[in-house]
């Protein structure tokens, strides 16, 4: 029995020289070695990985990684998307059929996504295909068209496909600050006035939207519209929305209540805007616990020490925010929170306390206990936070 060519018998076996023809062998690693370095490659890279010989093929088996590819977390950010090329999205296209529901929603996912990012062959070959005529075109690939800027894209969809639109592409482009393809639409009778185009555009700043929807007509006087440029952090938008709600309803803090409000500021502390929500406050702007509590779920430990050292200072349930700041690992938070309360404790100072009376007991009875609730929460981070020793 004749023994296969060297070269052939190690492709067949390990698969190394098959990666020959890209010029950069794979190292001559065992299979184990494989698996770990599996562990750190991303679901979405997991088929590439798998595909490349038959050694790579036999660790992911091994790992018990599944060869799926999920679109969903891509589609609303661009920076994410724009990691797959048009080639990668005509091979995916091209290799995948639709069979199952879940394939089709897949489907869906990847017209969408080449919507948003302008691939027009991509979207030409799903045209042509008999699986157009089954709902993979939907609202929100114009919608996906509109937030990428994708205006030719645009005027296809709706010319060759006659795929619908309604409102969210509107929307998605006051968010996205595509004012001209947001005049086109208009133009082309897509509903468009809606308060949600005017919160949109205040979320992510666009000024030149917000002008231009309020001489249009557009509803913009939302009693949310404030809180989400707060959010933001778009000081210039916020303070043209506060000058023109001034001159049409007057500076009083009771015509403004509605706009800025406690609501506004706890906006401005979830979003980590330090610099708008100093400048709500010289507003006048209300603040209330939800300001501490907001700024320590998201972890801007700068924003929570600010509202604390405010002369009075913030209000704050600080047990509340300490679970808060735990439960989404922002431990550098914790563990300054729980500092605060040593230092109260220490003090002798407890929220609420009238000494002497019976509702100073109880107070630190709730002291007590919630202090002991904390250091169990402290327990699973040991090591990481100062256990005070």
């Amino acid at each position: 029995m004749v023994d296969d060519p060297p070269e052939k018998r190690r492709r067949g076996h390990d698969g190394v020289a098959a990666a020959e023809t890209s010029g950069r062998p794979l190292p001559a690693l065992p299979d184990e070695l494989w698996c770990k370095i599996l562990t750190d490659v991303h679901q979405n890279d997991v088929f590439a990985f798998a595909s490349s010989c038959r050694q790579l093929r036999r660790a992911q088996v091994s790992c018990g990684r599944t060869l799926k590819t999920k679109m969903k977390q891509y589609l609303h950010s661009q920076e994410r998307v724009g990691r797959f090329s048009v080639l990668w999205f005509e091979w995916h296209s091209r290799c995948t059929r639709v069979k199952t529901k879940e394939d089709m929603k897949a489907r869906t996912m990847l017209i969408n996504a080449s919507a948003f990012l302008g691939h027009l062959e991509v979207l030409r070959h799903w045209r042509g295909r008999s699986v157009a005529r089954m709902g993979v075109w939907d609202t929100w690939t114009c919608a996906n068209a509109a937030k990428g800027g994708k205006l030719e894209v645009l005027k296809w969809l709706r010319r060759e496909v006659k795929c619908p639109w309604d409102s969210s592409t509107c929307e998605e482009a006051a968010g996205a600050g595509h004012l001209d393809l947001l005049k086109w639409a208009k133009a082309e009778g897509c509903e468009w006035a809606t308060t949600r185009l005017c919160h949109k555009a205040a979320r992510w700043g666009r000024l030149d939207v917000l002008k231009w929807a309020r001489r249009e007509g557009c509803p913009w006087t939302s009693r949310k519209v404030c809180s989400y440029a707060a959010e933001g952090g778009h000081l210039e938008t916020l303070e043209w929305l506060v000058d023109t709600l001034e001159a049409e309803h007057g500076p009083s803090a009771s015509a403004l209540e509605p706009y800025l409000n406690e609501r506004t500021a706890y906006c401005a502390a979830k979003g980590g805007e330090l610099e708008t929500l100093m400048w709500l406050r010289r507003r006048g702007c209300p603040w209330s616990e939800d300001t501490c509590e907001y700024a320590a779920m998201a972890g801007h430990l700068e924003v929570l020490r600010w509202c604390r050292v405010q002369d009075p200072p913030c209000p704050w349930d600080a047990y509340a925010c300490a679970f808060c700041a735990e439960k989404n690992g922002h431990l550098d938070t914790f563990r300054w929170i729980q500092g605060s309360l040593r230092d109260r404790e220490d003090s002798g100072e407890a929220e609420g306390s009238e000494g002497g009376t019976s509702s100073s007991l109880d107070a630190d009875e709730d002291e007590e206990e919630a202090m002991a609730e904390l250091e169990i929460i402290g327990y699973y981070h040991r090591g990481e936070w100062d256990d005070g020793d």
